[in-house]
């Protein structure tokens, strides 16, 4: 055998153990503690334009939680009776009346997430490249099913909704072009029998083309902690690269 060849042949394993890489090819190692769903392109993109740190006590898997109905939409429909859940996806009134299936047994709801071990804080994460779309456009469909009620007529002014942080903030914090808040009425629902707040961040940046958004599902104490405590381990977790300094 050639030199060379058992060279490469010892290296490789050293090269393997260097990432830390997901057994399915359909998910993301942010840290050592979050695995997360998606394609390689965001895999590529993220490792391109975004950093995370792992911070103590918090970790999420896609594959560990799941809800029978998508979170946002219990927040709309609330439970949904036995029976119904017992129906066919092929049921036309049955897809109607719950968009498409949003139960669909054994199906799983699964969301991205990450979670800290004192269960008072639940992030469900969307990270996603938008393609020079306008980024707030992210949030319009849960806005439209949760605050524009059963109307249907939409949201005209979808940043009447949400609040901008001063971009000192963005920058010195997520070294983003953009952050923004806000919240949905959770009216009086309990997601996981636990969580009855809400509260929202997205972070974009222009360059990476990229959005970050972190949906926060809090207890009441999480509520209570939220800017003194939670908020500030969210500012150390998600930065954008600076891709100009990397030039």
């Amino acid at each position: 055998m050639k030199p060379w060849i058992i060279l490469l042949w010892m290296l490789v394993p050293v090269t393997l153990l260097a990432q830390k890489v997901s057994s399915k090819k359909d998910r993301i190692c942010l840290g050592e503690n979050v695995l997360i769903k998606g394609d390689w392109n965001l895999d590529m993109a993220i490792a391109r334009n975004l950093e995370y740190t792992d911070l103590p006590g918090y970790s999420g898997n896609y594959d560990a939680m799941s809800w029978k109905i998508d979170p946002f939409l219990y927040l709309k429909y609330g439970d949904i009776p036995q029976q119904e859940q017992k129906k066919s996806r092929k049921d036309k009134k049955y897809k109607r009346k719950y968009e498409g299936g949003i139960i669909s047994p054994p199906k799983k709801n699964c969301r991205n997430h990450i979670e800290n071990q004192d269960k008072n804080i639940l992030i469900l994460l969307d990270i996603c490249q938008i393609n020079d779309k306008d980024y707030i456009e992210v949030l319009r469909r849960d806005f439209e099913n949760l605050q524009a009620g059963e109307s249907g007529d939409g949201i005209q002014n979808l940043r009447a909704y949400i609040h901008y942080m001063p971009t000192e903030y963005s920058q010195m914090h997520f070294n983003a072009d953009t952050t923004l808040t806000y919240n949905f009425d959770m009216g009086g629902k309990m997601i996981s029998n636990r969580y009855g707040h809400h509260k929202g961040i997205l972070i974009y940046d222009k360059n990476a083309d990229m959005v970050v958004r972190m949906d926060c599902l809090l207890t009441d104490e999480g509520l209570k902690d939220f800017d003194s405590k939670y908020l500030k381990d969210i500012e150390k977790m998600f930065r954008f690269k600076d891709l100009e300094a990397l030039k």
